[in-house]
């Protein structure tokens, strides 16, 4: 696939990984409240979306196309779980942050593999929580992935200034 199509998610993370880095070791597990994520949650629910695209395209290619329906027995949805608890057990932000840019490159190797004739093939896509819907790759995987860690930049740089508001110091 042609880097244009997947600069987007590229300058994505790149805004991310900069954040990430700036994340002290003892501010991983801070909670501004007890509905609110973590840091370290935040950045394992971006790394296990990571395995999730891999997942869509994985089994958007074994349907040939057709309905896709993701649920907890697939083996993307394993790595998914994988990927959680290998972030629950790190110590350190580094740790995080390995965590995060593994699933960050094997997604990018997924999706650097993509034909341009599958592109904009549709098919249907269908989760238990969710209702079907015909969608493409471009769509349900290159632009959602972008957008997907876009929308959680200023959650971790709001979660670190409310860890730091409270007095606390690396």
């Amino acid at each position: 696939m042609k880097l244009s199509l997947t600069a987007d998610i590229v300058d994505a993370h790149d805004s991310v990984v900069p954040l990430i880095r700036t994340i002290p070791d003892a501010a991983l597990d801070w909670q501004p409240s007890s509905d609110s994520w973590s840091l370290k949650q935040i950045i394992s629910h971006l790394a296990h979306a990571n395995d999730f695209y891999v997942m869509i395209v994985d089994e958007v290619r074994a349907t040939g196309f057709g309905t896709v329906r993701l649920h907890p027995d697939l083996a993307g949805w394993q790595q998914m779980a994988a990927t959680n608890a290998a972030v629950a057990a790190c110590t350190t932000a580094q740790a995080v942050l390995d965590c995060f840019e593994r699933t960050y490159q094997r997604m990018m190797d997924v999706l650097t593999d993509i034909r341009l004739e599958e592109l904009d093939q549709p098919f249907v896509f269908w989760r238990a929580d969710d209702k079907a819907q015909t969608t493409t790759l471009r769509q349900r995987v290159i632009q959602m992935a972008a957008e997907h860690m876009r929308e959680h930049g200023p959650q971790l740089t709001q979660t670190l200034a409310s860890w730091q508001s409270q007095g606390h110091t690396d």
